[in-house]
């Protein structure tokens, strides 16, 4: 399964078994494969047996990682916050790089959007 399917995943609330072994090595090489390995939210396993071992350990409802997956959500696939709309955020930041500004000019402005906002609220 590629990186995509791994996060999709997690976001649906579902445990991402992998393998790492010689013969995958290529999973390893692709950028986003880091950000769930680093966040510790994959079961690996080293060999198919190991990946039986996992499978029939989550099948008997014996998952390990909820707190990590939670963490992961909102690190890296809502870091802007699950209160605002992912496609709005993102066309904000395609309408501001069409502008010539840099990911640390967009964020700084989403960012300081979202204080505004929530002060705004109060």
């Amino acid at each position: 399964m590629n990186t995509a399917g791994m996060v999709d995943a997690l976001i649906n609330n579902k445990p991402c078994v992998t393998v790492i072994a010689e013969r995958y090595k290529s999973q390893m090489e692709a950028a986003h494969f880091h950000h769930p390995l680093e966040a510790d939210v994959l079961e690996i396993a080293h060999d198919t047996e190991g990946c039986v071992d996992i499978i029939e350990r989550l099948t008997r409802g014996k998952d390990q990682r909820v707190e990590e997956w939670a963490q992961f959500l909102i690190d890296f696939v809502r870091p802007r916050g699950v209160s605002r709309q992912a496609g709005e955020v993102a066309a904000m930041a395609i309408e501001i790089a069409s502008k010539g500004k840099n990911a640390a000019s967009i964020n700084d402005f989403i960012d300081q959007l979202a204080i505004t906002s929530s002060v705004g609220a109060r």
